[in-house]
């Protein structure tokens, strides 16, 4: 496999190289048949892996060969808490790599052994992007074990070729029949991510202390948002009308709710169920609550908005994430086509 060291020749006799704390180190098969160089070279790569370097014991880094596939995804799940990064997915990620590397030490953990575990999940019908959604938490945790020097060098790990292009989106009626099938809690949250494409975490997590109503501007704070800088949304039209709405719906009993938007003073949490119950209600199918962000940016753009004050609202930071939710439907081209035929007969 990639990575592991190459079999190449020399004269008549096929030569294999391969690697230890990165240094080379070559060997000649004795052999002019390539399959008995690829045959020592993987007994060469085993013997690496179990500490035997040409029969000989060798060094490694304090106590690598006694480091856990399972505490390098502990310290992983460390670094996601107290960066902010956990979420459902990582930890469904997390779970699924703790089955399967349960007994391998870092150093058993090849690349040969990681792509041993993406064939077993094609053959079990899973798909290019879940597959590398997995194994980019893997390439996350192995990229973690060697800073701390838990590893001696990182194997090389190729994600899946990924053509799945993700188009769905709302129109505005269809929100309009989503909203009233909807728990009351969720309407107001449903209806800001569709006016502002906001991230479903920004949302649950705005709190009072992040807008100022007098100034009419949400404020993000670094920690709260992706991207870790400040973003600023101004209140206009109808998103200030919804802040104002939940101003009044603030009051919990006898307590005030930080959360701008809340449950019964409650910080929301996951809403997967109640979400797709009322997508079906409303005859949409299992939409993902994501393809109001996809929505947002499309009816930012065909309304003429600059781009750059578009991904300042979205918290896009690069314009090549901006390109993958600004969708352009046959609809949309017919429209423009039009008019193009309209200016030119004026011509």
């Amino acid at each position: 496999m990639k990575g592991d060291g190459r079999v190449f020749r020399r004269g008549e006799l096929w030569w294999v190289a391969y690697y230890h704390e990165g240094r080379e180190y070559r060997e000649s098969s004795k052999s002019r048949e390539r399959k008995e160089a690829v045959r020592l070279l993987r007994q060469r790569v085993g013997e690496v892996s179990a500490g035997v370097l040409q029969g000989r014991p060798v060094s490694r880094r304090a106590g690598t060969h006694r480091v856990t596939m399972l505490g390098v995804l502990d310290l992983l799940e460390q670094y996601y808490q107290l960066n902010g990064r956990r979420s459902r997915i990582n930890d469904y990620c997390l779970r699924r790599l703790r089955q399967r590397f349960a007994g391998y030490t870092v150093q058993a953990c090849t690349s040969l052994a990681v792509t041993h575990y993406m064939a077993d999940m094609q053959r079990q019908g899973r798909k290019a992007p879940v597959i590398n959604r997995e194994i980019a938490v893997l390439r996350s945790a192995l990229r973690l074990a060697y800073r701390h020097d838990l590893i001696t060098r990182l194997p090389a790990i190729k994600l899946l070729p990924d053509h799945a292009v993700r188009n769905e989106f709302f129109t505005r009626a269809e929100v309009e029949a989503l909203l009233p099938c909807l728990r009351e809690y969720l309407r107001d949250v449903v209806l800001f991510a569709y006016l502002t494409g906001w991230r479903k975490g920004e949302i649950i997590g705005l709190e009072w202390a992040n807008v100022n109503r007098s100034g009419a501007v949400i404020r993000l704070e670094p920690e709260q948002n992706k991207n870790r800088t400040v973003r600023v949304l101004a209140l206009q039209g109808e998103v200030a009308a919804l802040i104002e709405r939940r101003w009044k719906a603030r009051k919990a009993g006898r307590t005030l709710a930080r959360h701008v938007f809340h449950r019964g003073g409650e910080q929301l949490t996951e809403f997967r169920r109640p979400w797709l119950a009322a997508c079906h209600q409303a005859g949409l199918g299992s939409r993902m609550f994501h393809s109001l962000r996809r929505t947002a940016a499309r009816d930012m753009c065909l309304q003429g908005i600059p781009e750059k004050v578009i991904m300042s609202i979205m918290g896009h930071k690069t314009r090549g994430m901006f390109d993958r939710y600004n969708i352009v439907t046959e609809a949309d081209q017919r429209a423009y086509m039009e008019r193009l035929f309209e200016f030119n007969r004026g011509q």
